[in-house]
Parts: C-alpha cells; structure tokens; sequence
C-alpha cells in the first residue's frame, strides 16, 4: 500500500494546543478513493496528522467553519453568489500527541506552525493512536474489540502484549467504563486458547455489582463462581481466606491501620501468642486463668482487674453473674503489703497471699468460669478480638505498653471486626473444593468503611496474590 497521506490542509494560525487549517480547493469530498481504498474526508471528532519535518503531530477536529472567497460578509447569510468552489472549510484542530519512531505519545511536545500540512491519517497510524503502538508480530494473536466510531476502523490488541502490562481505564461516570472491561475480558475469554482456563484464574472486584450475572464474561457458572458479599448481614457465599495468611502483623496493620511504632508490634505479639499457643477455647481458657492468676496475686489493681472482666462478660454474658466474686474483690494492706482480698462476711476475709491454690481457685469460681469458656466455641474473628484485648490486658499487667497508645487500635478493630464475620471466613487451609476460572467478588453491598482504597480492596490483593 502507498505509504502517502491524503493532504487536505495548511495551518493558517496557532493559539496554544488549538490551530486552525483550511482545506485545499478540491478537498471538500465526503470521500476520497486512495490507492484502491475508499477513504473517508476528515469531519468533527476525526484525527488528522500535522507533518511537522520528521515529526507527526496528531490533532483532533474539534469543530469547522467555512469562509466564502466571494463575500466580505463575516456572518453566515451567504448570497446568490454563493459556487462550489468559492468555499474553504476551516478546521479548528486541538493537539493530543506525536507520532514518533512509529510510537504515538500523548502530550503537547510539539506545536503546529503556520504553513504546516495536514493529512488523513492512514490506517496503520490510526492503529498507532487506538492501540498505543503495540509492535505488530506474526506470531502474536490479536483481539478485535470494535471500531472506531467516526474511521470505522477495526481495533485490534495484541493479546499478550496487552493483558501482560498494566490497564488503566479512564472517562466520566457513565462513559462506559465498566463494559469496555466487559468486552476486553469476554472476548479474551472467548479466545480458541487450550490452557487457558486450566492454567489461569482470574478475579474481578466488582464495587457496583454489575458483573453478578449468569452470562458475564461469557463464562457458565460451571466455571465462575460469585461472592455477594455483605457487610450488614451473614453473606451467603463468604469470601475464604488462610488463617496462615490472614494472621500476618502487615496484613491486620493495612487493614486496621495500624500505627507502625506502636501497634503494629501489638499486633505482631498477638499472631505470636496465637502461633506458639494455638487457637480455639481451651487456649483461650488456659490464657484468661492465667491472667486471673497473675493480677489477684501480684500488686492490685482494681482497674486492670475490672478491664479484665468487661472483656470476659463481652464475649460471654454468662460470666457477669459467675465473674462475681472476682468483681468483689477489694484491695487490702496486710503486713504493709497491698493484696486483694475477698470480704465473705464481717470478720471472715479470704486473702489472695502465698500460692495459687484449690481454695483460692474456689474462692473465685474459677471452675465455673472455665466451664462457661471452653463449653462456648466463638468464631476466629471473635478469638481474634478476644486474644487482642487480653494480650492488651497482658501488656499492661507487665508494663509493656501505654493504654493511650493501644486503645484507638483495639476501637477500630472493635469496628472493623464485626461486620468482617459477614463476609470473610477464615479457613485452615486451602479450599476444600477447586478454584473456579473466574472468580466475581461484588463489593456493592458492603460498606463505605470496608470499600475504602487501602483498606479492603488492597487486603484483598494481598491475601489473593
């Protein structure tokens, strides 16, 4: 094909990215047969090329005018003298790039001058300027994606060149974002590819819903499988996630943006005494006897001792009333030492002095309080938010922490870890049965807190990948 462009104007005035062109005489065709091909004459919307020495400056018509050779009028009430010929179209062109090394760059690097020509662009530009100049290949395979709405040119993009890098999709609310990614995917999908779903998995966050369909991307639902998550009841199909993942000090500091001085070591002494002592109710019965322990028979402290309590009686209300005794407990000075002791009557006073034995085990229902423990299973999350207030109550029991430093983490993650339950459920180990080809996780139904960029989403390619 003759490399050759159609010229059809000159540059007569620049004012910054803007130009204005007017059209040669006999260029005032809807249409032009060039080399065999039949090429359409540039309109409002069309691109043209600026030729510019070596260099293609690339325009878009943004509108055009006319001047009649014949007239002095400046208005638009042509006379009877009006002829074909005595017409000139005048183009208003804005510049949105160059063409260089057959590469288009976006950008005003260059700026048209007056005496410039300008031509139609042939057809191997215009797929420089649609396709961001992806080197042709034989041995590449190519999607068609639709056409050009004023050239009517087939777009085509090399597959692996394309789906290999990073895509950014970009317009106005409404421009048609959301199908151009339909598109790419279900025509990639749709590829004649052999390993393509037995060797790949795809994952599609979906912040609107718009792809939870049974026909999106062209996949059965044999294939695809759909988490409708949802922040403000139990989601049907909650999104799973490894324990062994999830339990990582980076991972639960994205997530409850934790502060990396001082609660992001927090965190990370709570996946350690996780790991060391396991999860489920008989660790955590183990872990609250010990706490009890330690702060009856060391130096009192009524508010550590009543912190303590409100987190039992908050995850299991059944301990209000066995927590009693406990809650009675007054701090005593006995031989010039501080202990707690238990008023039982007038003159009857148990003392928490010497070893920790059966009658102070008694004494403080303690035997009740582990039945009420390990007889109720809470869900990881809940072991979670449990292991994260006792180790608080741990920390300020040995003075490892300021309470002013912890307490805004322990806020959020009393925020956060609620509504998470609802749609995430943390697993063992791998799924039980095989990942699907596509995965849809629509994120419509869950809250602003949770969509927040940084927050769930980013947590969500973390643990994914």
């Amino acid at each position: 094909m003759n490399d050759s462009n159609i010229e059809i104007a000159l540059v007569v005035e620049v004012d910054g990215l803007l130009c204005k062109a007017v059209t040669f005489d006999d260029m005032n065709q809807s249409t032009y047969i060039h080399d065999g091909e039949i090429i359409k004459n540039t309109s409002v919307n069309s691109f043209v090329i600026i030729q510019q020495n070596y260099i293609k400056i690339v325009g878009r018509v943004n509108s055009e005018s006319i001047w009649d050779m014949q007239s002095s009028n400046k208005n638009y009430n042509l006379d009877s003298r009006f002829k074909k010929n005595t017409i000139r179209r005048v183009l208003t062109i804005q510049v949105v790039g160059f063409i260089s090394n057959q590469k288009f760059n976006i950008g005003a690097s260059y700026i048209p001058m007056i005496g410039n020509v300008c031509s139609i662009p042939l057809t191997d530009e215009l797929r420089q300027i649609y396709v961001n100049s992806f080197e042709e290949s034989k041995r590449e395979k190519y999607l068609s994606i639709g056409k050009s709405q004023n050239e009517q040119l087939s777009v085509r993009i090399p597959i692996n060149s394309f789906f290999a890098s990073h895509i950014g999709i970009f317009g106005n609310t409404g421009s048609g974002k959301s199908n151009t990614l339909h598109k790419l995917y279900y025509e990639l999908f749709n590829q004649p590819f052999i390993f393509l779903k037995s060797k790949s998995r795809f994952v599609v966050l979906d912040f609107n819903g718009e792809y939870v369909h049974e026909s999106s991307f062209g996949i059965i639902s044999d294939e695809k499988e759909i988490f409708l998550l949802e922040s403000r009841k139990e989601s049907i199909n909650k999104l799973p996630i490894r324990k062994s993942v999830f339990y990582n000090a980076d991972i639960l500091s994205v997530l409850f943006l934790a502060k990396p001085q001082t609660q992001k070591p927090f965190l990370s002494r709570v996946i350690k005494g996780i790991r060391k002592y396991g999860e489920g109710v008989a660790s955590l019965n183990n872990w609250v006897v010990f706490l009890i322990r330690s702060i009856m028979m060391g130096e009192p402290n009524v508010t550590l001792r009543d912190r303590l309590i409100d987190t039992l009686v908050e995850f299991y209300p059944d301990l209000d009333e066995q927590c009693g005794p406990l809650r009675s407990t007054i701090c005593y000075c006995k031989d010039s030492v501080n202990k707690f002791a238990l008023p039982l009557s007038k003159r009857n006073w148990f003392f928490f002095d010497g070893n920790w034995d059966n009658e102070k085990i008694e004494a403080l229902n303690i035997n009740t309080i582990e039945r009420t423990i390990l007889n109720q299973e809470l869900s990881s999350f809940d072991d979670f938010h449990l292991r994260c207030k006792l180790q608080l109550v741990r920390d300020l029991l040995y003075g490892n922490v300021i309470p002013d430093h912890i307490d805004p983490l322990i806020r959020i993650i009393d925020e956060k870890i609620f509504n998470m339950d609802n749609y995430l459920s943390l697993i063992d180990s791998a799924r039980d049965k095989p990942l699907k080809f596509l995965e849809i996780i629509s994120l419509r139904n869950l809250n602003q807190e949770a969509k927040q960029i940084g927050s769930f989403p980013e947590l969500l390619k973390i643990l994914l990948y």
